[in-house]
């Protein structure tokens, strides 16, 4: 934008020195660039008038207040404090993949500021790698007569081309070590986006142990109608809401 600002203003200087060589003189500019009295009159009051409306009609600051969370709740994280106190750094190894990318790199997290001043968020910063980090729920959730609801914004500042932004809620287990955290690790829900290639997915696996038969079993939610793509492209905040309505149905909600 500023590079043709100035060619412009460049071109139309080589100009007036071509004018002036045809003997053109300031004064003979000033009367061929004259506006009509009435005409900047006119002009004059339009541009008042633009003026008092733009005022009217400016836009206010947005304030941003960091969230605080009302009533029960099993974990809440705004990141504004600007540390990852609290968090757990994965530092295993994924089995199955190559050397340079098996290991989760916890020096890849960050809390970074967003353009919203005083609002911040959790940032992965590398690429092509593998990322973990999780924390304690305040206590642990046991699902009998409350609903659940997990909710929480992703952003794809850059893009992606292959990864997942979703979160699993670990079951609890005599042996779970944060520190370990891998793909692996048993959960009990799985939710948020994912994307490889063209394959856009938004994951909500429910994952349980069979009364009769003893055995652990995924049960995955169909793949939505809805065309995913915008959510990954677009590089706008979006909130990401899984919630319990009832015993035995679950909604998912995009915004």
């Amino acid at each position: 934008m500023c590079y043709n600002f100035v060619s412009k203003q460049i071109q139309k200087t080589k100009q007036h020195r071509e004018d002036e060589g045809r003997g053109l003189n300031c004064s003979q500019l000033k009367l061929m660039l004259r506006i009509p009295d009435g005409q900047m009159k006119r002009d004059q009051t339009s541009a008042k008038r633009m003026s008092e409306t733009t005022s009217l009609t400016k836009i206010k600051m947005v304030t941003y207040k960091a969230p605080e969370p009302k009533g029960e709740h099993f974990i809440a994280e705004s990141f504004d404090k600007g540390t990852l106190d609290g968090w757990i750094l994965s530092n295993a190894k994924k089995d199955d993949a190559d050397e340079e990318i098996a290991k989760y790199d916890g020096e890849s997290w960050d809390v970074l500021k967003s353009k919203l001043p005083g609002d911040k968020g959790l940032v992965l910063k590398s690429r092509a790698k593998h990322h973990a980090i999780s924390a304690h729920l305040l206590r642990p959730f046991t699902f009998e007569t409350m609903p659940l609801v997990i909710q929480y914004e992703v952003n794809f500042q850059s893009g992606i081309d292959c990864g997942g932004a979703y979160v699993k809620l670990l079951t609890e287990t005599p042996d779970l070590d944060l520190d370990q955290f891998v793909d692996k690790t048993p959960y009990t829900i799985m939710f948020g986006p994912d994307k490889c290639g063209e394959d856009y997915k938004l994951h909500f696996i429910f994952r349980h142990k069979n009364p009769k038969t003893g055995e652990y079993e995924e049960k995955h939610a169909k793949k939505p109608d809805a065309d995913l793509r915008t959510y990954f492209t677009d590089k706008k905040t979006h909130l990401y809401t899984l919630g319990e309505t009832h015993r035995l149905q679950t909604c998912l909600f995009l915004l």
